[in-house]
């Protein structure tokens, strides 16, 4: 089974999030756009390169020309997201093989392969009409040179072009390419890959490194631990690790709750938030965040009511205060499962979402037992 290059390189670069959030903002430019979009532009040519072989060998006539053209753009399409990819990972200042002339055997001008492959690009249909050749003197400077369709004779697997030139009584030039060194010049480039997935994983682990000797500051204020914590997986992660979770706990903080039977509850779920905080502190100083934390059981708690549609009335309260995305909800149908936990008396749709969490989690025991 043959190697999916471009599926082994996304699943590299999605394999951590450290590869977003260090090209996210790198040396003040969005660096992941561009590692995006050479990933996109991979797939589209690796997922289009056989069928285009396919319809080259099946077409006819001035259709092949066509045909030939779309294989060739397919080629390069992944050929200049891997330069654009060695640009990024390996070394902003060269492309891979610039100094290899392997592949192409009957070259009608002494070029290394890159760039033959570009000439090759523009006289079988880039820009055919308007070829510029290289300049060796003065006398040259207005030369202009022109292509032909290209043609084969009897298999479309090697074809040829005539070059033209604006010299009046000037001899026309033949190039000759095979799909084999097309073929060759694409399958040595798709395997290039591997160098860059092993850089990926080199830059991958520089930077956790790193970021694990960056110390995360401490504050006795628990506000502002929280926006150190959401700077922090900003920085580290990229933004996409509990922020929702820290940005909740910032919302419970904010609630004012109305019932004095409650108070001993909230004090004890606020000391659980409390140490929940100190482990995300430490799994981010560390950069461990493979498991699941305790401040995510604690704000949504795995088990819940089967009964009076609960599930669907609680996601319902969520959206409504916490997304303020306008819901409708039967409150009943949340409380009364819970009411034994936690005392519900409140003012508002937020204070009834909190105290509905903390009834959760204070029930989680007695529902593990009911499923």
């Amino acid at each position: 089974m043959s190697i999916q290059w471009n599926v082994l390189l996304r699943e590299k670069v999605n394999e951590t999030n450290y590869i977003f959030a260090k090209y996210q903002n790198y040396n003040s430019k969005d660096q992941w756009n561009c590692i995006c979009s050479s990933m996109d532009w991979l797939d589209v040519g690796m997922t289009n390169i056989n069928k285009a072989r396919e319809e080259l060998n099946n077409s006819k006539n001035l259709e092949t020309c066509m045909k030939f053209y779309q294989y060739i753009c397919c080629i390069d399409m992944v050929w200049e997201s891997i330069c654009q990819l060695h640009r990024l990972f390996i070394n902003r200042d060269t492309i891979p093989f610039e100094n290899d002339s392997s592949i192409f055997q009957m070259k009608y001008f002494e070029e290394y392969d890159n760039s033959y492959f570009k000439e090759i690009r523009s006289c079988f249909g880039a820009h055919p009409v308007k070829l510029k050749p290289k300049q060796t003197s003065k006398k040259q400077e207005a030369t202009r040179k022109f292509a032909s369709w290209s043609i084969h004779y009897g298999n479309p697997k090697e074809m040829s072009v005539l070059i033209y030139s604006n010299i009046p009584n000037t001899e026309f030039e033949e190039i000759v390419v095979t799909v084999n060194e097309l073929e060759n010049f694409y399958e040595k480039r798709c395997k290039y890959i591997q160098v860059i997935v092993e850089a990926i994983d080199s830059i991958a682990s520089s930077y956790k490194e790193d970021m694990k000797n960056k110390t995360i500051a401490k504050s006795n204020d628990l506000k502002e631990q929280i926006a150190i914590l959401k700077n922090e997986s900003q920085q580290r992660f990229g933004g996409g690790i509990l922020v929702e979770e820290l940005e909740q706990v910032e919302h419970f903080l904010a609630i004012q709750f109305s019932c004095a039977k409650n108070k001993s509850i909230i004090e004890s779920f606020t000391q659980k938030i409390i140490l929940a905080l100190t482990e995300v502190y430490d799994c981010f100083q560390s950069m461990n965040i493979e498991h699941k934390l305790a401040i995510e059981n604690l704000l949504l708690p795995e088990y819940r009511p089967s009964a009076n549609n609960f599930g669907y009335e609680f996601a319902n309260l969520y959206s409504k205060a916490i997304l303020k995305i306008w819901k409708t909800y039967d409150a009943n149908s949340i409380k009364k499962p819970l009411e034994k936990y936690i005392c519900f008396e409140y003012k508002t749709e937020e204070e009834l979402y909190w105290l509905t969490v903390i009834g959760l989690s204070l029930a989680q025991d007695d529902l593990r037992e009911r499923t």
